[in-house]
């Protein structure tokens, strides 16, 4: 599910919570996404080389996001605007 939100300042004036962010594993290349609190610019990761359907975009709180990889991953890492400022 793609949204879209607008900030009216810039993303540095955003007064932004740590998102507790969860994933939860649908089958070996998908899983979902949700979050209690904006999470801004989330980031997924993992080993090797995986190409992941969608990165790099905001999930709104309660909003089930849900991305595919290209192949399995054992370790998907995560980050968020919020990890880069604190």
């Amino acid at each position: 599910m793609t949204s879209t939100a607008f900030y009216f300042v810039k993303p540095k004036a955003l007064a932004l919570e740590k998102p507790t962010i969860a994933i939860k594993k649908i089958d070996d290349l998908t899983i979902e996404v949700t979050t209690d609190v904006l999470a801004k610019n989330v980031y997924f990761s993992t080993e090797g080389n995986n190409h992941i359907s969608d990165n790099y975009f905001d999930i709104l709180p309660n909003q089930v996001y849900r991305i595919n990889l290209s192949k399995p991953s054992k370790e998907i890492r995560i980050k968020s605007l919020f990890d880069t400022f604190n």
